[in-house]
């Protein structure tokens, strides 16, 4: 059991140090962040986004659930000599087809880097969250962090 333990401890820091090591380069904002859209309804998304690396290729794709459609917008934007502080703006018009929580999803990632690595990240929207039950209660800490306490 201890050895386990300590297997998983040693996972979880070299983990934690590759994070560190390999932080996104890509700086986002996905907005809105979430949005309440009856069916047969459209919103629109907007990302805006930088990058504190130079790219000669990145490419932004949306994915949607069955639930959704996508009436305006590139599902796959290709972006070429992409300079670090250059800010791009994507916009997306989706209708919502199904009732219920739905998930935009926008992934972000370089391709033909010159050392032959890629570098990603998603960004994530919500349209119609259902709210979260819980059986106990939620307090605020001394930094205003909201804590779920049971």
């Amino acid at each position: 059991m201890l050895k386990k333990s300590l297997i998983v401890l040693f996972l979880i820091f070299i983990s934690l140090q590759a994070e560190a090591k390999f932080t996104s380069p890509f700086k986002a904002t996905l907005l809105p962040e979430k949005a309440n859209v009856d069916v047969g309804k459209a919103v629109t998304f907007t990302l805006t986004l930088r990058t504190t690396e130079k790219f000669d290729a990145v490419e932004v794709a949306i994915k949607l659930p069955k639930g959704l459609e996508l009436i305006k917008g590139e599902k796959i934007w290709r972006l070429v000599n992409f300079a670090p502080g250059e800010k791009k703006k994507f916009s997306y018009r989706v209708r919502v087809k199904e009732k219920g929580e739905q998930q935009v999803i926008i992934g972000v990632k370089a391709k033909d880097l010159s050392e032959g690595l890629g570098m990603g990240t998603t960004f994530v929207s919500f349209i119609n969250p259902e709210p979260v039950k819980t059986d106990g209660t939620h307090t605020v800490d001394s930094d205003g962090t909201r804590v779920f306490v049971k």
